[in-house]
């Protein structure tokens, strides 16, 4: 009908105004449809939020929806379970606006952003609309739809205390719908939220990275304290993971421009960082970027042929036994042949080459040139797919390596 109409899987939306596929891509209502595949020019403005939400009091996004027609609650599968569960990212899209915003899509932190959610799943959370693992479902921008909508996710409910109250140095704290917040106990006075904005990352030398950031609103308190907010997995908005730290800026310019310089644990890991100011109205968040940490580039070879300019040893101060093997203390047992070929104990045959720091080339048949050295093994750069490789062992002749860039065990 006029109304157009829904399906099971949340596949389509509303009509005239545009609707959803189910399959990721977006149609506008103009007669301008954009099908998956083709080229859709989704902006979305991260630089400031619009408004910030408490999620957990339904009546507060019924009050911002009025101007809407549509609401969608839509979120990535990561672990493939076929249904929403904890860990999964997600947002809400408000759309169909009749007023200053068309779209605008609120985060896991109830920040608003002007904009559209293909944007906002590509720039912020790298997923791509058109991803089986990607779903939505739709909901009347009505009091009614977003009851029904906090009854499918009741989850919504607790991003907020029961009584939606924020305690802050002792004295509770009411939280308004424009994201300030009254202190009793004192002469009320009033208290803004401050914004930060999440800035780039640059790697730097010895494998540190520095994460930028600036504040673009202290919410007049001047001790309005600025950070970054760093993980290994992606915020889920449900809870305090407790591999999260919260990390303070030690500084901040005239400009409001701060940042830090964080070394990671892990070499070729995703990480996940954003931009936290925390003052007496609260903490609030900028949006959620993220980085692959690497080495510094002079601390991989120049060479990734295994080309060697020194004649630098990396089996000095091997023992030798029986039968010509070598007993490498950093590397384990090797038996090697004049024309470079090793037979390495738990690898099996490889083609090393030194690279004259110390360090080896090593060819494998099955990933191709590895590098590795001694203070980094069982760590393994793999060329091919520019990742960091961890060697865990071998059982029944099959080797197994856990990849840092793919969270998995191959």
């Amino acid at each position: 009908g006029e109304g157009g109409y829904n399906s099971e899987d949340g596949g389509y939306g509303s009509g005239d105004e545009g609707y959803h596929s189910s399959d990721g891509g977006y149609h506008s209502g103009d007669g301008n449809n954009t099908f998956p595949g083709s080229e859709y020019n989704a902006t979305i403005d991260l630089s400031e939020p619009v408004a910030v939400l408490n999620l957990g009091d339904p009546d507060e996004l019924a009050e911002f929806s009025e101007e809407f027609s549509a609401i969608y609650f839509q979120y990535f599968d990561v672990n493939e379970s076929g249904d929403f569960g904890p860990g999964d990212p997600w947002l809400i899209s408000i759309e169909e606006g009749t007023g200053v915003l068309e779209n605008a899509v609120v985060d896991m932190d109830g920040l608003v952003f002007a904009g559209d959610f293909v944007a906002y799943w590509e720039q912020v959370l790298d997923v791509s609309t058109e991803d089986e693992n990607w779903s939505e479902a739709d909901y009347d921008a009505t009091a009614e739809g977003i009851s029904s909508l906090y009854a499918d996710y009741p989850f919504l409910h607790d991003l907020i205390s029961e009584d939606g109250n924020q305690t802050v140095d002792g004295n509770s704290t009411q939280h308004t719908s424009d994201g300030n917040a009254t202190t009793e106990g004192s002469d009320q006075v009033q208290y803004l939220l401050a914004i930060a904005e999440t800035g780039d990352f640059e790697l730097q030398a010895v494998g540190s990275v520095l994460l930028t950031a600036s504040l673009l609103h202290d919410g007049d308190d001047s001790d309005t304290v600025t950070g970054f907010v760093i993980s290994e997995f992606l915020f889920d908005g449900e809870s305090e993971n407790e591999e999260l730290a919260h990390v303070p800026s030690t500084s901040i310019d005239a400009e409001g421009n701060f940042s830090i310089s964080f070394t990671p644990s892990l070499f070729g890991a995703t990480y996940y960082y954003r931009a936290y100011a925390e003052n007496a109205a609260g903490i609030s968040y900028g949006a959620s970027k993220r980085f692959v940490s690497e080495h510094a580039e002079d601390t991989l070879p120049a060479a990734e042929n295994g080309e060697s300019s020194e004649d630098d040893d990396p089996w000095a101060g091997a023992v030798v036994g029986e039968g010509g093997w070598l007993d490498i203390g950093w590397f384990g047992a090797i038996l090697p042949f004049e024309n470079g070929w090793i037979y390495h104990h738990d690898l099996g045959w490889l083609f090393a080459m030194p690279d004259g720091q110390n360090g080896v080339w090593l060819w494998h048949a099955d990933r191709g040139w590895l590098w590795t050295k001694q203070g980094l093994w069982p760590y393994l750069y793999q060329v091919e797919t520019a990742e960091w490789i961890y060697f865990l062992g071998s059982s029944d002749g099959e080797l197994h390596f856990y990849n840092y860039s793919t969270s998995q065990v191959e």
